[in-house]
């Protein structure tokens, strides 16, 4: 299939100080065929009474809300290509709507979903419905978006004869009807417990939540987890215990999730919407960097070594139909980082993906070494000679006249993810633009004053030092008075 594979060009400008500045431009791409590269959804969605009123409208809006925004209007593109899924839960777990890119025929079933009519908030069952009742048949193998809502403390949680100690009370079997591990069906020993802890019933989620985002061990899925916490009122509370705990469930040591939102009943369509728009970025090439080799002949201008400040950044606009690029500062980009072994590179993978309409341009200065200098003197005046190896392996090479000078990389490479697979492009593909040193040359001439001088003398020795220190030595003789040496 065709791969998005992003543009980079670059340009070496001399300066009036013997400087040269790199421009490296990188220009996203999206794939143009029908391709699999888009995102699964599934929204875990608390369902209890407690959600009635406003809370409930708003939640099935926000869910419509996702929909429309990942593939409708400016990303009607996407539509009968993303996947989603629906789970609601109270003391057990329900799957309202499977896989399905039929996203009008989502839009309806969300519309319809109700309300449980038992009591008990069970995050362990919302968090397994989603793990064993959705997500151990994933459609493909898109990047996977997980939204768990809910707007209480947990009081319930599965148990078995031996926490049986532990429990202040509880009955009601498991049955066929929850979603849930696949040994609840056949353990006659498991049971819904009913706790006074909120924080047990939360701890007994984790393992779930371990899965879901793929930090357990021997975790198949990888997927980002968003937790929204909702409010009664107008009020959104990160300091409050209930929210903590789910950040914690979420968040905490090991649990791998991207986010803890605080929301409220008007805030919680808003909120969908957000993580709808970074769901989108998935959509495209991703980990989009590049590297520039230069040789150990030059150095770059500053210590960058992972700071933004030592290089200029750029981000980049083009309008409808227009060639031109418009570039504006970046001041927060990622720090381009250097290194005699591999040059400079720069990784915008933490950007997110890059798109067609996506434009980065890096800038930065480099000179010559005295070393290169050196070297390439004493290659143009015949001091010293090099083997095709030793020069490519230096950075030098050698124009049609015969004169050395200085590449500014030995490669450039772009590399990237698409769909899950690193690509890099080969140097090759890629300018090797020349950085040539400046070369004058000197001129020797000797002149008679008389002819009785030029009958004595035959010859005229002369050395060049460099340093202080005899560099080469000279020996000037006929023709006269026209006979000259020229060196570099």
């Amino acid at each position: 299939p065709t791969v998005p594979s992003p543009v980079t060009t670059k340009t070496v400008e001399p300066n009036d100080d013997g400087t040269y500045t790199i421009t490296l431009d990188i220009a996203g791409a999206t794939v143009t065929e029908d391709e699999s590269h888009y995102v699964n959804v599934l929204v875990i969605l608390d369902a209890t009474t407690s959600m009635s009123g406003a809370k409930w409208t708003n939640a099935k809006a926000a869910v419509n809300t996702l929909i429309e925004t990942m593939t409708e209007g400016d990303n009607a593109a996407n539509a009968g290509k993303i996947d989603f899924a629906l789970v609601t839960f109270g003391r057990a777990a329900t799957v309202v709507q499977d896989w399905t890119k039929d996203n009008a025929t989502f839009k309806t079933t969300c519309a319809g979903i109700n309300m449980v009519d038992t009591s008990g908030t069970n995050w362990e069952a919302g968090m397994r419905g989603g793990l064993y009742g959705v997500l151990d048949d994933l459609p493909d193998d898109d990047p996977l978006y997980v939204i768990f809502l809910t707007d209480g403390d947990p009081n319930t949680y599965y148990w078995t004869n031996d926490d049986i100690g532990q429990s202040n009370g509880g009955n009601g079997r498991v049955t066929a009807n929850d979603v849930g591990e696949p040994d609840i069906y056949t353990n006659d020993h498991m049971r819904l417990g009913y706790r006074g802890s909120s924080s047990t019933s939360a701890d007994r989620a984790k393992d779930e939540v371990r899965l879901i985002t793929g930090t357990a061990e021997g975790a198949t899925l990888n997927g980002k987890l968003y937790g929204i916490y909702c409010f009664g009122g107008t009020t959104a509370d990160t300091t409050s215990e209930s929210f903590t705990r789910l950040d914690d469930v979420i968040r905490g040591q090991g649990q791998g999730g991207q986010k803890t939102i605080a929301a409220t009943a008007d805030t919680i369509e808003s909120e969908f919407k957000k993580i709808a728009e970074t769901a989108l970025k998935e959509v495209g090439t991703t980990g989009v960097g590049v590297d520039d080799g230069l040789p150990s002949l030059s150095s770059v201008s500053s210590n960058v070594a992972g700071e933004a400040s030592g290089y200029k950044y750029y981000k980049g606009t083009k309008a409808e139909g227009e060639d031109e690029i418009t570039w504006v500062k970046w001041d927060d980009a990622p720090g381009a980082v250097y290194s005699e072994d591999n040059g400079v590179t720069w990784d915008l993978s933490k950007y997110g993906s890059v798109n067609d309409g996506d434009y980065f341009r890096i800038q930065f200065t480099v000179w010559p070494s005295q070393e290169a200098y050196d070297t390439i003197a004493d290659l143009n005046n015949g001091i010293i000679t090099m083997s095709p190896q030793e020069l490519e392996d230096a950075g030098i090479a050698q124009d049609d006249d015969g004169t050395y000078y200085l590449l500014t990389n030995t490669h450039l490479h772009t590399f990237y993810k698409y769909n899950g697979t690193s690509y890099s492009d080969t140097p090759s593909q890629l300018p090797l633009e020349q950085m040539k040193l400046p070369t004058t040359s000197i001129s020797i001439v000797k002149y008679w004053n008389n002819e009785v001088d030029k009958q004595e003398a035959e010859s005229v020795e002369l050395t060049v030092t460099k340093d202080g220190e005899p560099y080469f030595e000279v020996k000037m003789g006929e023709p006269v008075p026209t006979g000259a040496h020229t060196w570099k």
